[in-house]
């Protein structure tokens, strides 16, 4: 079963989201989304992150993966989720960023906000007939980033910016079997 692969390119802040589909069985996956924020109003939006579900139409989205924690742009993971009941995934080491920025905004030393998977290096998600590889990447954020690879029996995806690094701000995915 091919794996499909869209592309969304938020210019404002630069950065590429994905939505990674298994053909066989329409389950996807979307990753690092983008919630728009307008600067000079100080207003979000859901714009780029609507402009993603409708581009899923009939898939389901299962599965929202933040590759790292975000300082160029604000997450739309959670508002996905709200529409579609995808779990969240990010790196299990989150913790140490949250317990770093938390006291800088004034944010008490509350346990840090959960998400619905800590993903560790090494770690497999099923996304339909496919799996995806969970790869840790470390140094583009004090937790590092989470490449993630999808593989289908007949092909690997591996995106142009499958590696992260301070020049590109990306970590990206690759396409197996599951086994």
């Amino acid at each position: 079963a091919p794996v499909r692969i869209r592309a969304f390119f938020d210019e404002p802040t630069n950065t590429v989201s994905y939505l990674v589909s298994d053909a066989a069985t329409g389950a996807a996956a979307i990753i690092d989304p983008v919630l728009d924020f307008d600067q000079a109003s100080g207003r979000i939006g859901t714009a780029s992150a609507d402009a993603m579900l409708a581009a899923a139409g009939g898939l389901d989205v299962v599965l929202l993966l933040e590759t790292h924690a975000h300082a160029d742009h604000l997450s739309a993971a959670g508002y996905l989720k709200a529409r579609t009941g995808a779990a969240i995934g990010i790196g299990a080491r989150i913790d140490e960023v949250q317990a770093i920025f938390r006291p800088r905004f004034g944010l008490g030393t509350d346990a840090p906000e959960r998400f619905d998977r800590l993903l560790e290096d090494g770690d497999r998600i099923a996304l339909g007939s496919l799996e995806i590889a969970v790869i840790a990447t470390p140094g583009h954020t004090p937790a590092g980033c989470r490449s993630c690879g999808a593989r289908s029996p007949t092909n690997v995806w591996s995106p142009p910016a499958a590696r992260c690094s301070a020049a590109t701000a990306r970590c990206s995915a690759n396409a197996w079997p599951r086994r």
